[in-house]
């Protein structure tokens, strides 16, 4: 049992003493693409990477015009481009109020004037023996004579012949009380324009002579009824009567033809005012419409100058780095003349072989030293005690011995001295066996 402690005692001084650990990691390699997501860890780091389908937006425009609110649903952009429309027609109707419609009104006066007429008769004759001696029957427009048809009911046949023939003193032509003159105008007339001239004869009676004229005979409600009594004086050629109808209007009958004024007018008895009409015109402002078409690129990106993201396409792409970890020992105590790169380390993901190091050790001297444990650029220091006994010093000095003769070996062997070594035993070889054929052939 106590050779066993002894044993495991001086086991544990021949190894070497760890204190303390350091560790160090290298720089990140570049990143790499992979299947999946990638979380972090002290030896690797992952990232996630959104890449969207990229696209330019391009108006497409309607090729017509249209009101606002009533273009395609396919085209929902309103663009600067408009169109403005001619105005409608003036109409009673109000139009519905919308964006970017002028509505314009306009207040007339309506009004009918008096009906026109075509036709007048004269009748209800009375005078002396109940007759009207007649001459002529002229009617004026507006001052000038126009032509005239007669008719005549319970009339002798030549009057028709006689009146209207202009002859001004006739003496013989007559109406009786039941004879109905009908005088036909050549068209309709306003009553207001009309004045009819009634030529009388009949000089050798003084009694009044009374008849009447009118457009109807048996009207309850003459719309024209002249009345009149006359006197004949037998001391004149000839008697008119100059009758305006204007002047002789019983109960106004309105024209059907309703007119419109553009000022208000007043109620009187040849004017029937109605009541003022509000009419409505409106012009409408056309636009073009537009939609946006999208014009992709292929594949998907993370971001394309002038170009945007279509966040409803995208895919995610997973990528990784990583790096390698070496963790050293602090202060190693050293109780033999021996030092590795395995002395130097705890663990390391870093194949040993790729790992060197350098050391500025006196094996002859105890003491404290320092150990640089190289990778790339990268230098880890790390503090030695050394601490041998007399006899690791010697053998100490002899591995530095071995090793500095390993040394200047190592830099004589370079491939030029190797190449000049083989040259040389190539030229001995060829002398010796230069000089054994020579031997051979004396023999």
């Amino acid at each position: 049992m106590k050779k066993l402690f002894v044993f495991l005692l001086l086991i544990t001084c021949l190894l070497p003493q760890v204190v303390h650990a350091k560790t160090y990691y290298t720089d990140y390699g570049p990143w790499q693409e992979t299947d999946t997501l990638v979380f972090d860890t002290p030896l690797q780091q992952g990232k996630v990477i959104q890449k969207y389908k990229m696209y330019q937006e391009e108006k497409e425009y309607t090729e017509k015009y249209y009101a606002v609110g009533e273009n395609p649903l396919d085209y929902p952009y309103q663009s600067t481009e408009k169109q403005v429309q001619p105005f409608s027609i003036w109409s009673k109707e109000m139009p519905v109020s919308k964006q970017d419609r002028l509505i314009e009104t306009k207040i007339t006066y309506p009004y009918q004037e008096l009906k026109k007429i075509s036709t007048l008769v004269l009748y209800d004759i009375d005078g002396p023996k109940n007759k009207l001696y007649l001459s002529e029957i002229e009617v004026l427009h507006q001052g000038k004579k126009i032509p005239v048809q007669f008719q005549c009911e319970n009339c002798n046949s030549d009057l028709l012949f006689q009146v209207g023939n202009g002859i001004l003193n006739e003496t013989s032509f007559f109406l009786s009380k039941n004879s109905v003159l009908t005088i036909q105008l050549p068209k309709e007339y306003s009553p207001i324009d009309l004045t009819c001239n009634v030529y009388l004869s009949d000089f050798q009676n003084t009694s009044p002579i009374q008849f009447k004229l009118g457009t109807e005979t048996n009207d309850t409600k003459p719309y024209i009824e002249v009345f009149h009594t006359y006197w004949i004086d037998p001391d004149q050629s000839k008697y008119v009567d100059s009758i305006a109808l204007k002047e002789y209007i019983s109960y106004p009958q309105w024209d059907d033809l309703i007119l419109e004024s553009d000022v208000s007018l007043e109620e009187n008895d040849m004017v029937h005012v109605l009541d003022p009409i509000t009419y409505y015109r409106y012009q409408d402002t056309y636009y073009k419409y537009y939609r946006m078409r999208r014009n992709y690129l292929d594949g998907y990106y993370g971001s394309v100058k002038n170009y945007r993201q279509d966040e409803s396409q995208s895919i995610n792409l997973y990528y990784k780095r990583t790096r390698d970890q070496i963790v050293t020992h602090d202060v190693i105590t050293l109780t033999k003349p021996n030092l590795t790169v395995q002395d130097l380390i705890v663990s390391s993901t870093v194949p040993l072989e790729k790992l060197h190091f350098s050391h500025n050790i006196d094996w002859n001297k105890n003491g404290t030293y320092t150990a640089h444990l190289v990778y790339e650029e990268q230098s880890m220091p790390i503090s030695i005690q050394l601490k041998l006994s007399k006899e690791n010093k010697k053998e100490g000095t002899d591995k530095k011995e071995a090793v500095s003769l390993i040394k200047k070996l190592s830099q004589w062997f370079t491939w030029k001295n190797i190449l000049l070594s083989l040259l040389l035993g190539l030229g001995i070889f060829l002398i010796v066996y230069s000089l054994q054929q020579i031997v051979e052939r004396k023999k």
